[in-house]
């Protein structure tokens, strides 16, 4: 935990998402609010529906679930520990995006949030290798549930079924399915700079997850009863 003068994000998208086709997102989450964003000079703009033009990024909010079908809002901006899924307009490929907020008490915890019986979703600050989770497919079209160990990069999110399903389903973004299958490779780099002058870079070495639980409402529990909880990102079952 360290207090930051200042602290940037940076991250550039090499693909770019086209209005009402479900392509080309992936996921974000910070440890910090951002007070500005900019790309190009220009202060970052986000589309609030799929029906706008001439904005930067998509930003979608993992709003509820009923019996699988998953629900994303169009969110205006990047809140504290908050897992989002992501997608830069087409216009903005290729190109440098920042973030920037001052006077921040960092202190990154992973917190999951979910409104239905059926799927969370969870953010992470720290490099992880998971099993059993729903990660982004390659063309950013929807998750994608793998037995197998997933990679999870800091600043990113996944999914995860509450309780194991007898058959799992993909979790689809929004848009309309595109048949393209394309990697979003992106270069992502966040650095706060502290009140003491020094300079800190979050890496697996200085952040890590604590030891809070929360319901699967995200809300954190200082004494746990008997139930399901998150404990530093996975499900947990305290009898």
């Amino acid at each position: 935990m360290c207090t930051a003068q200042s602290i940037s994000y940076k991250r550039t998208f090499s693909k770019g998402r086209t209005r009402g086709v479900a392509e080309n997102w992936s996921t974000i989450v910070l440890p910090f609010t951002p007070s500005s964003a900019e790309v190009d000079g220009s202060d970052v703009s986000y589309y609030t529906s799929d029906t706008q033009s001439g904005r930067h990024l998509w930003l979608g909010y993992f709003k509820q679930e009923q019996d699988g079908d998953v629900t994303f809002s169009f969110e205006k901006g990047i809140k504290m520990n908050v897992p989002f899924i992501i997608a830069a307009d087409k216009a903005v490929t290729g190109k440098l995006i920042t973030w920037r907020a001052s006077n921040v008490l960092l202190k990154a915890e992973p917190i999951a949030y979910t409104s239905g019986k059926q799927f969370l979703m969870a953010g992470s600050f720290v490099d992880q290798s998971l099993d059993g989770i729903y990660a982004v497919n390659g063309a950013g079209s929807l998750a994608k549930w793998s037995s197998s160990s997933q990679s999870v990069a800091p600043f990113r999110a996944y999914f995860k079924e509450i309780e194991p399903l007898d058959a799992h389903v993909d979790i689809p973004l929004p848009g309309t399915a595109s048949a393209s299958d394309v990697e979003d490779v992106t270069l992502a780099e966040l650095v706060a700079h502290g009140v003491d002058g020094n300079d800190y870079r979050i890496s697996n070495a200085d952040v890590k997850g604590d030891d809070i639980y929360y319901n699967l409402m995200g809300q954190s529990v200082t004494n746990p009863a008997p139930g399901i909880y998150i404990h530093n990102g996975k499900k947990i079952v305290i009898k």
